[in-house]
């Protein structure tokens, strides 16, 4: 890239060791300026001078007090929290007089190990007497930020509080869901199959979650795992490399699944195309993005009708049981209201424990079957509602009173 200085130093350090990039072009998200870069040379002059004076031989019992130095003025995270909180509530912000020479010291702080140089101690005026509510400083004296960060937390706080709701709410919300459209004739013949795989993958995604300490299946699937966002991880330097880990077991499970499904079909198919299609190929390219390209392939050729049974059993084999779960609950419910007609129900759990991502993971041809069910659905009630009309307009035609000739003649 052309520019005076690497894009990689303009935005960081100039160290690729692990920064993660995102690139825009979206004008909203495009800065108006460039700040002018902070003048850090008195410290660089310090650490350069101490360089100077320091002796060449060191023996480990220098090694041991500098360790001992560096624990005890060790004040990086002070420095970088106060710097924070003024940043929020003095006016200018982070230009404040105050963040720059906390931004200074936490320059000198973050490079003592390197350079032998320590930071000074925070003064009084340099410590706030407050705190922003979303650096959950709960011995402290904290306020509700107005700002960009204090609404970003207040988003994330409603959000997390929503994200698992209780077994009524959720029983609700999904009871409406259309189970019937993504069911097929003719998949129960490969239902005894489909239990059986299901029960294999079940296994495979629970090892990861007890490998990793991950209590729900849709962390495994998103790849955005719960637990890493708490303050436990907050300094873990490994959370990046071990999120990636997680994300590459479940890649590997589901590679190995979308094969299951996908590979009986090809050896028909090769039998009906002119150009013979290799399965040792085709598994090579197949993810489960790209599967579309591979059910687009079959859509074109008769055992389109296969793959829909097989995909259609695959889904009746994961949601059936929460169907089942769905109508116990509602029964207990019911026999609950006339034991307890003043609500006063003993809070038993009966969390459903299943997981439902096997359905998916042949997501393309889920989404035909739904297409093609919803397409009859709504032609049956287009014809139904036709025939309702037709049948109203003879029953008008059947009440309408014709004056007889006798009334004219009267005229």
């Amino acid at each position: 890239m052309k520019g005076p200085r690497p894009h990689p130093k303009e935005m960081s350090g100039g160290d690729l060791d692990g920064d993660t990039f995102w690139i825009t072009r979206h004008p909203d998200l495009i800065f108006e300026k460039n700040e002018d870069p902070f003048d850090y040379q008195d410290q660089e002059d310090e650490a350069y001078n101490i360089q100077l004076g320091t002796i060449v031989q060191h023996t480990i019992k220098d090694v041991c007090n500098f360790f001992g130095e560096y624990i005890a003025a060790d004040n990086l995270g002070l420095i970088a929290n106060s710097h924070l909180a003024f940043a929020d509530q003095l006016e200018k912000g982070a230009k404040n007089e105050k963040c720059l020479e906390l931004a200074k010291m936490h320059s000198v702080a973050v490079d003592f190990a390197k350079k032998g140089v320590n930071a000074p101690r925070l003064k009084r005026e340099l410590r706030p007497t407050k705190y922003p509510h979303y650096m959950e400083k709960k011995d402290k004296s904290i306020y509700h930020s107005p700002t960009i960060l204090g609404k970003l937390y207040d988003k994330v706080e409603h959000y997390s509080s929503n994200l698992y709701i209780n077994e009524e709410e959720e029983t609700v919300a999904t009871s409406s869901f259309p189970y019937e459209y993504f069911f097929i004739n003719g998949n129960d013949e490969y239902m005894k199959d489909a239990r059986i795989i299901k029960s294999e993958y079940d296994r495979d995604i629970k090892r990861i979650m007890r490998q990793y300490g991950i209590k729900h299946e849709v962390e495994v699937v998103s790849g955005y795992i719960l637990k890493f966002t708490s303050k436990q991880y907050a300094k873990e330097s490994k959370i990046f490399e071990l999120r990636n880990e997680i994300i590459h077991a479940y890649r590997v499970i589901q590679d190995k699944y979308l094969r299951l499904f996908w590979e009986e079909f090809y050896p028909l198919a090769d039998e009906s195309q002119e150009e013979k299609v290799k399965w040792s190929e085709i598994s090579k390219k197949l993810t489960w993005k790209n599967q579309l390209d591979t059910f687009e392939f079959y859509d074109q050729i008769t055992l389109s009708d296969e793959v829909k049974k097989k995909a259609s059993a695959w889904f009746h084999i994961t949601y059936e049981p929460w169907k089942i779960h769905i109508n116990k609950y509602r029964k207990s419910k019911k026999k609950k209201q006339n034991i307890f007609p003043n609500n006063q129900q003993t809070n038993q759990s009966a969390r459903f424990n299943g997981l439902f991502s096997f359905a998916w993971l042949v997501y393309p041809v889920l989404l035909e079957i739904f297409d093609q069910n919803n397409k009859n659905s709504t032609s049956n009630t287009e014809l139904q509602a036709k025939t309702k009309k037709k049948k109203k307009k003879k029953n008008k035609r059947k009440d309408i009173s014709i004056p007889s000739n006798n009334s004219n003649e009267q005229m």
